[in-house]
């Protein structure tokens, strides 16, 4: 039987301009050891997912800004 694919996240390190794939539960590990201790880990800035302490990793939200430009 074949295991389930699972979800991956790209994480980077700008210092060493290294791209690689994390498996989510792997990505949110790294982002939660923070930047000193994970060896510059980061989400690009092109990512699809934000993360922040409390929350942890989340899709950002596709809601348009509704302020109209005039």
């Amino acid at each position: 039987m074949r295991k389930k694919k699972e979800q991956t996240i790209t994480l980077v390190v700008p210092k060493y301009n290294i791209r690689q794939e994390f498996g989510i539960t792997h990505a949110e590990r790294l982002l939660d050891m923070g930047p000193v201790i994970n060896g510059g880990w980061e989400l690009p800035k092109d990512s699809d997912y934000i993360y922040d302490e409390e929350n942890g990793l989340r899709i950002k939200s596709d809601k348009a800004n509704s302020a109209k430009t005039d």
